[in-house]
Formats: C-alpha cells, sequence, structure tokens
C-alpha cells in the first residue's frame, strides 16, 4: 500500500495505527514488524506514540530505526561493518592524500580541495544507485564504444571538449572511485552510503541472509517515503520478498533531500516494483488554515507533476461545532531593507504574543541559510525576545574564537591574527589604542616584539609560554592541552566551549587521527571548515523562545506563527550551482529529462512549500522589494501577488524604514570589537590609496580599515605567491625586451621564475609542483607566442607611478607598457588567476586609473588597455573614454570622501569566507545575548 499523506494530515499517526491494528488483530508478532523511519528522532516519536496505544513492552520491543542503522547493523552482524565516516571527516582524509590520488584534470593549484565536495557528491549518488566502480567501468566502456552519450565533465561556461578529452576525464573519475574505495576498505572504513550499498549487495548475493533478514521483516512500514533514494527502495524490495507487505507513507510534495539522492520519483518507483499496489491519499490537514494550504498549493503547483489540494479539517470540525474559525489571510511584508524586515517581524512578534497571550515557543523564523538570521537575531536579542537557533555554529561565536585563537597562539608563535585575539582578552588590559599607535609607528615589526614593550604585552606572551610549556609536558594533547589553556587564562565554562571541548574529544576517537595532538587538530579543523564543517551547539532548547531554523531543520515541525525570512529569489529560492561534472543519465535509476538546475528549481519550491506548511494560524511572508517596473520581491511572493487565484489567500503591505542601524548599535560587544570599530589614526593622515585599496573598500570597507589602521598583514595564499613568481619572470622578460629588443630569452625567464618560487613559502608540496607545472605551461605558452609574432616595442616593466586623482593621491604599478606609435601606448596588466572577461576589462578601475597615469603623468595617449590571461594565454582588450575616465575620478572621489567620514561598516557576503580578517571582524561574530529571563522562562542566548 501507497499512502500518499500531505502536510499536516498524520502520516505518523497512520504508522502507529497501523502497528496497533496488525498487533490487536492478530496479524502479526511485533518481532515481525520493522518500521522505517527517517530519523532517529522520527523513530523515538513512532515509539513513544506506540507506547501510549500499546502500552511499553510492545514499544520496547518494536523496531522502530532508520534505513542507514538498519543497513550497518545487518553490516556488523555478517561480520562485514566498517568504522563509519560522515562527509566532512572523508573530505579531510581525501584532502590530505589528495597526492595519492589519480588526479590530473580534477585539480588546480589554486585550490587543492575546491574540486572534492563534487567528487565527493558524485561517488555519494553512485552508492545512492548502488552502482560500484566496476558498474562505472562498464559504463565508460559503452561511452567509449559509442553505445551511450558522452556526460557533462566540465562546466558549462568552460570550453567544449573533444570526444577524447571528455572520454580522459572519465577514465580519471573511474580510476579515483577505485582508489577512494580502496583506501576505505584498507582502513576498514565505510560512509553512510556504504551502509545503504553494501546492504543490497550482501542481500542480493547471499539467500540465506536474505531469507533470515525478510522472516523479521514480514511486515514492512516505512515514513517519509518521498525521501528514498533508489538503494533504500532497493533494499526494502528485497527484504519485503515475494509477500511484499511493504507499507509506505509520505509527499511528494515535500521531498527536500535531493542531495542525499532522494527523489519525488520515489512513488513512481513503487509503483513500478509493486503495480497492484493500493493507493490511499489523504487530503485532510488537521494542521493549519484553509487560506495557508491555498496558498501553499498555489505555490507547489508550478512544479510539474500532480499536486494534491488539502482541506483545513481544524475549520471543517470548527463549522460542524458551530465555532468561530480562525482564517486569517497571509501577510505578505515588502521591505525595503534587511534591518526594516528585522524590525518588522519583531514587532509582529511582540504584537502577536500580547494580543494573543500565546508563548514565544509558538513562534518559529524559517529561513534558507543560517546567515539570513543575523539581522533578526541582533533585534531580537536587543528587544530581550528570548529565542534559540536551531543549529548554530559555535565556531561563529566569539567564546569560540576567543578560545580557538588562544590554541593557535600556542601552537604557532607567529600567528599574528590569532596573537591580536588574544591580547584583546580583558584579563590583560592592553590599551587598543596604545597597541595600534605602536604598530603604526613600527610597520612590519612582529606582533610579539611590539607586546614585548607594554606590560600587558609581555604578561600574554609570557601567559602563552607558560601554558606553551604545559601543553608540552601533557604531550600537546589536544584535549589536555585545551583545558589547560582554558583554565589558564580564564575562558568562560559556557555551552559554547563546553561543546568545543566535547568536539576535541570525538575527534580525539576518530580513526583518521594520528597522534592526538593539538597542532594535528588544528589542522584538522581547517580542512573540516573548508569541507563546510560546523560545530552545533550542544546546549538544550530553551523553554519558551522563539524559534529560528532552516527550512530543511523546520520539517517534521509545526508552530501556532510561522515567518519566513528572505523570500526573494536568490535568498529563498536559492541559487543553483553547478557541479563540476554531472551524474549521467546512463547511470541514473529514473528517466527524468528534467535538467540539474530543472530539478534544482522544483526543490526549492518544495523546501518553500514546506516551509509555509509549518504554520498552523498565521503565516507571514517578508522580503526586500525587487527592482524595476515591478516593485514585489522576485521569486515566490511575486508569484502569489501575481496570480489572480490566489488573490484571497493573502494581503500585502510595505514595511517602514529601519529606525535605527542595527549594525552601529550591536557594535562594540568585547574589547576586540571596539578596538576593529575606534575611529581610525590614519583619518588624520594625508591620504593615499591604490587601485587594490580601493576595490578592497569598496569589497568590504572594515577590511580596508582593518588593513590599513592596523597594519595587519595577512599570510599570503598560495595563489598570491605563485602570481609574485610569475610577475618576477615575467619583468624580468620585460626589462630583457626594452634593453635589447630580442624576445628569446626562453631559458632564463623560465629560470627566473624557478628561482622566484623556490623563495615563496608554499608550504604543501603538492602545491608547489602544480604550481611550478602550471607557471611553466604557460610561460612556454606566452614565449612561443611572443616568438611567433611580432612584438611590440616595449618601454618599461613594472613602472610605478603616483598620480593625484581628485586630489587624491593614488599610487600604482603598471606591468608592461608597449608603443603603439608615437605617444600611443598600449598598457598590459598580467593575469595569473582566474581568466578575466571582457566585462571585467571593461569595468574596470584599476585599468582606468593606469590610463589616468598614463595621460596625465606620462603624457602619453592610453590607446589600449590589456588584461593579459596568462592561464589561457589570451589577451582583453578595452579602451576609455574621456567620460569614462571622468567616472573613475568620480568613484575615486566618492570612497575618499566615504573614508574621510569614517564609514567603515562590514559588508558581509560570499567573500567573507576567504577574508584572513574573519576571525577580527565583528560582523562575522554572533553574539551570545545574556538575556534575563521572564518568570518560568528560559531565555535563548544565541544569535
Amino acid at each position: 500500500m501507497l499512502v500518499r499523506a500531505g502536510a499536516g494530515t498524520g502520516k505518523t499517526t497512520v504508522l502507529v495505527e497501523r502497528i496497533a491494528r496488525l498487533i490487536r488483530g492478530g496479524l502479526a508478532q511485533l518481532e515481525e514488524i520493522l518500521a522505517i523511519t527517517y530519523s532517529n528522532n522520527a523513530a523515538d516519536e513512532l515509539r513513544e506514540r506506540v507506547l501510549r496505544i500499546l502500552g511499553p513492552d510492545s514499544a520496547h520491543r518494536l523496531r522502530a530505526t532508520t534505513f542507514h542503522a538498519y543497513g550497518f547493523g545487518l553490516l556488523r552482524r555478517a561480520g562485514r561493518g566498517f568504522t563509519p565516516l560522515d562527509d566532512k571527516d572523508l573530505w579531510v582524509l581525501l584532502r590530505r592524500r589528495i597526492s595519492q590520488l589519480p588526479l590530473k584534470h580534477f585539480i588546480r593549484a589554486a585550490n587543492l580541495g575546491e574540486f572534492l565536495r563534487d567528487l565527493l557528491e558524485f561517488f555519494s549518488r553512485c552508492h545512492d544507485e548502488v552502482i560500484s566502480p566496476e558498474d562505472y567501468d562498464g559504463y565508460l566502456a559503452q561511452v567509449e564504444a559509442g553505445k551511450m552519450p558522452l556526460p557533462r565533465v566540465s562546466k558549462t561556461s568552460a570550453p567544449p571538449l573533444s570526444h577524447d578529452e571528455t572520454v580522459e576525464r572519465c577514465r580519471e573519475i573511474a580510476a579515483t572511485f577505485h582508489a577512494v574505495e580502496d583506501l576505505l576498505r584498507r582502513q576498514r572504513l565505510g560512509t553512510f552510503g556504504h551502509m545503504i550499498s553494501d546492504a543490497v549487495r550482501l542481500l542480493r548475493a547471499d539467500a540465506e541472509w536474505r531469507q533470515r533478514e525478510q522472516r523479521s521483516a514480514r511486515f514492512l512500514l516505512i515514513d517519509e517515503f518521498q525521501d528514498a533514494n533508489l538503494g533504500q527502495i532497493e533494499l526494502a524490495y528485497l527484504l519485503a520478498g515475494d509477500e511484499a507487505n511493504v507499507f509506505a507513507v509520505g509527499d511528494p510534495d515535500q521531498a527536500i533531500y535531493q542531495f542525499r539522492g532522494a527523489s519525488s520519483a520515489a512513488f513512481d518507483e513503487f509503483l513500478r516494483r509493486y503495480p497492484a499496489a493500493k493507493q490511499v491519499t489523504l487530503t485532510g490537514s488537521q494542521r493549519s488554515t484553509g487560506r495557508i494550504l491555498g496558498a501553499a498549493h498555489t505555490t507547489v503547483q508550478r512544479n510539474p507533476g500532480s499536486h494534491s489540494r488539502l482541506a483545513s479539517r481544524r475549520e471543517e470540525r470548527a463549522v460542524a461545532a458551530g465555532q468561530q474559525i480562525v482564517n486569517a489571510p497571509l501577510d505578505l511584508i515588502v521591505c525595503p531593507s534587511r534591518e526594516a524586515e528585522a524590525q518588522e517581524i519583531a514587532n509582529e512578534i511582540q504584537l502577536l504574543q500580547s494580543a494573543e497571550e500565546c508563548r514565544y515557543a509558538d513562534f518559529a523564523v524559517i529561513y534558507r541559510q543560517h546567515l539570513h538570521r543575523v539581522e533578526l537575531a541582533a533585534e531580537l536579542g536587543q528587544r530581550q525576545i528570548p529565542f534559540s537557533v536551531l543549529g548554530l555554529d559555535i565556531l561563529e561565536t566569539g567564546e569560540a574564537r576567543d578560545l580557538l585563537a588562544c590554541l593557535r597562539a600556542v601552537v604557532s608563535s607567529g600567528d599574528s591574527i590569532a596573537l591580536l585575539r588574544v591580547a584583546a582578552l580583558p584579563q590583560f588590559g592592553i590599551d587598543g589604542a596604545d597597541l595600534r599607535a605602536r604598530m603604526r609607528r613600527e610597520p612590519g615589526v612582529a606582533l610579539a616584539a611590539i607586546l614585548q614593550q607594554m606590560e600587558g604585552g609581555r604578561a600574554v606572551l609570557k601567559t602563552l609560554e607558560q601554558l606553551r610549556q604545559h601543553a608540552r609536558a601533557v604531550d600537546m594533547l589536544a584535549s589536555a592541552a585545551t583545558d589547560a589553556i582554558i583554565e589558564g587564562l580564564a575562558l568562560p565554562r559556557s555551552a559554547v566551549t563546553q561543546t568545543f571541548c566535547e568536539f576535541i574529544a570525538s575527534w580525539e576517537d576518530k580513526p583518521m587521527t594520528e597522534t592526538r595532538q593539538l597542532g594535528e587538530f588544528l589542522e584538522y579543523l581547517d580542512y573540516f571548515v573548508e569541507a563546510g564543517g560546523t560545530i552545533p551547539l550542544n546546549a538544550p532548547t530553551t523553554e519558551d523562545s522563539v524559534q529560528l531554523m532552516t527550512a530543511h531543520a523546520a520539517k517534521g515541525l509545526e508552530f501556532r506563527h510561522v515567518f519566513i525570512l528572505r523570500a526573494s529569489k536568490g535568498s529563498f529560492p536559492s541559487n543553483f550551482r553547478e557541479r563540476l561534472f554531472e551524474f549521467p543519465g546512463g547511470l541514473r535509476s529514473t528517466a527524468d529529462s528534467a535538467s540539474a538546475k530543472e530539478l534544482h528549481d522544483q526543490e526549492e519550491r518544495r523546501l518553500f512549500y514546506v516551509a509555509m506548511t509549518r504554520a498552523r494560524d498565521s503565516l507571514i511572508i517578508s522580503a526586500r522589494s525587487g527592482f524595476g517596473k515591478d516593485p514585489s520581491p522576485p521569486g515566490y511572493m511575486r508569484e502569489l501577488m501575481n496570480d489572480v487565484s490566489a488573490r484571497d489567500y493573502w494581503r500585502s503591505r510595505s514595511a517602514g524604514e529601519a529606525r535605527f542601524d542595527l549594525r552601529a548599535s550591536a557594535a562594540a560587544s568585547t574589547p576586540l570589537a571596539a578596538w576593529m570599530l575606534d575611529t581610525p589614526a590614519f583619518l588624520a593622515e594625508p591620504l593615499a590609496l591604490s587601485a587594490t585599496g580601493i576595490d578592497m573598500y569598496r569589497r568590504c570597507p572594515l577590511q580596508f580599515k582593518i588593513v590599513r589602521e592596523w597594519r595587519m598583514e595577512a599570510k599570503p595564499s598560495a595563489a598570491v605567491q605563485f602570481g609574485a613568481a610569475m610577475h618576477a619572470a615575467l619583468r624580468f622578460y620585460g626589462e630583457r625586451v626594452s634593453e635589447s629588443g630580442s624576445l628569446f630569452f626562453d631559458d632564463e625567464v623560465l629560470r627566473c621564475f624557478q628561482q622566484a618560487l623556490a623563495a615563496e613559502a608554499i608550504e604543501d608540496p603538492l602545491q608547489r609542483r602544480l604550481y611550478e607545472q602550471k607557471g611553466w605551461a604557460e610561460l612556454r605558452s606566452f614565449l612561443g607566442e611572443r616568438a611567433r609574432q611580432s612584438f611590440p616595442e616595449v618601454l618599461s616593466a613594472e613602472r610605478s607611478f603616483e598620480q593625484n586623482v581628485a586630489g587624491i593621491k593614488i599610487r600604482g604599478r603598471v606591468d608592461r607598457l608597449d608603443r603603439i606609435s608615437g605617444n600611443r601606448v598600449a598598457i598590459v596588466d598580467y593575469k595569473t588567476g582566474r581568466p578575466r572577461s571582457q566585462e571585467d576589462a571593461d569595468d574596470s578601475l584599476q585599468l582606468s586609473l593606469y590610463a589616468l597615469a598614463a595621460r596625465e603623468q606620462w603624457k602619453l595617449q592610453p590607446e589600449q588597455l590589456i588584461f593579459h590571461n596568462l592561464e589561457t594565454n589570451t589577451c582583453v582588450v578595452t579602451t576609455r573614454t574621456p567620460a569614462q575616465l571622468d567616472e573613475a575620478t568620480r568613484l575615486v572621489e566618492q570612497v575618499a570622501q566615504r573614508i574621510a567620514a569614517g564609514e567603515f561598516d562590514a559588508k558581509t557576503g560570499f567573500h567573507c569566507n576567504w577574508c584572513a580578517f574573519r576571525n577580527l571582524c565583528p560582523a562575522q561574530e554572533k553574539t551570545l545575548y545574556n538575556i534575563e529571563p521572564a518568570p518560568q522562562t528560559i531565555a535563548a542566548k544565541v544569535n
């Protein structure tokens, strides 16, 4: 039987009543029932509800588990168990052994692990489809024979690959798939995908085990069936056997785990395997009002396929009982800014909580990504509205960053960013303005040397050295050293530090951990974060607080009042991210012709449907206004507003402007934040800028301020060091050509690059080797092209300038200046990283400033401005009109005016992930609000 049960129709109740009927009717023994749920919490809930109906003995004997737990238990019983690794730990394991993988095309010198997430997602999908490396080899043989179409193995934006290039990359995937599986097998490790695929292979191959497991699962009940992938469906099929007593409940409109291999096509697969299955559709929602259900159906029905329209049983019961119906329209709120959105939601929570006398726990705010909650959390904290964040990453909190900085400073005395954070701890009493002034007076001097000149600074260094010695005394073991550091620096013993210590303890027990030492842990943590790992706060949910959570975390929950935040295109729904290579149609279990982007868009819509149907009494959806002719927020809100058939479901209004700046009001919560946000001393000095500095300010004013005011120099990335070595070689080449006019210095140029790269501190040997290969290949291509074509007259290489623009001193250096004829010149800027496009060149402020310098300082006519992309050995040529140069001048003037006005607010975004000063940035630090709880209330303390 296949039960299609919409949101709030009682999927769990159906399972509980089914179990009760089987037992009460004498149709089955409890030992013959296997209930499969999607999470351990759901399994616990199922047992509790069975307990209430059948008593404690029945609940104790009931086998309620997840697919993964069942598969893992089966493998252990059969002597085929392994130690499981989650996806983040597998990423770290492979990143550490990246040089041992047979990689050529799918590896980049700039970021050795960039492709690993896509690679592991691909292998995980193979396990979801029960595809082994040998199966992939068979598929590849068909591709090579022309019996299967070529798969996509590069970004669609990249130049198209030939047949041979595509096949070569497929072979690399195949070889890496074998290598990863062999590595895991040798170390008796496995993934969650192995729990399913290995269990399926065991039951397929061993009739005795299959029959034994079938006897203990004569009645198979599956919850949340829409989240089952092919491997799980196959596992259930093998367990069901010929009797086929399979009872599955789910809702295709709530299939939101495509990244785990799940698909809304699971129902079609069920019916294909069991064509005689009974089908039942439940359409009565016990949860939401009619208008909420109507709006949700209007949204999800834009997806392909059929979608059940749900009726509100609550309203039907109210009508039958002659009671008043609560069926308010949805509120669609259009906001001018994120701050205004946060204040509007906080207002609504306070009004509803007061008017309806409900608890704070009756409210939930749902968003697509955790970063969307920042402004709201700050607003709730200011108003002392208690709230809890489901899934808070402690690495975003100041307490964890303080502790982490202390650990790093103990391990490495040369980590200036960690040392600065330690110096800001209040127990040392260091005057931030004094320290900053000393650093400005002595640029280039190590922070430790400057601290040695200060009484509080000497205390910092002495304390760290004592802790270093203590750590050595306990063999630098991570847990022992961390406990000593917390104690020695009087750091708070809070839920955050407790969670951090528990994370360290769990890491020490991981099979991939070798020395258990603090240095190894910090290396692991860097990789863990790079892999997208988080450390959720291990703290009990507060008894009465507004719940903040992602839409994925909200699945299965319900609340009286729900707010959906940032409901506009690009936030919710999120943008599509194309994987490096696709899972080919020749390996798919379903003949779904939809593209990856179409599948993404469909799942985002289902995810929004899930968020909407969490609401019982009221639903408020908010977003920033759109741009252009239609001011409504683009995305699902705009669809609702433009759908005539949905007009009765909602009402809209505009939020007012934010009354105050949340960022400023929550500014200096710690000494370090006060140091970073204090008025900079450089405002009293004549302002000098560069194109790089202006771009930095436009990207993030606070980053510009930290670099300029604190003279902090981040450790240069390997990409920056490679770029420096390439520029040294090209400068040598340009100078020799300028001096002699000859083009033939290939050996000398390559030798110059090799020497320059050898002097750089690229730590990873593989990365150094890849960069060396990359540099040689790019230089040979460059030199070969120069030899084949007439080379222009080089006037100068790396020519520096200092030019007044709008009264501001602009400094810079031109990579190469070529004469076209007379005083007409071409300005060439070498690009060693991502190839720049025509749009990049046309919009480049850097090229505009170079043109201004050539025109005003050198009295030359800049006729061509060129980005020379060394990776592709291609040139992108642009020009500048007088009007465009005037525009660049105005931009410089605007930036200078904002700097003079002291505008240094952090500008958060995706770029923050790579900012070297992230751990010094107050905007990237989530405050732990200490709110005095009301009577009978435990207030939330997290943002």
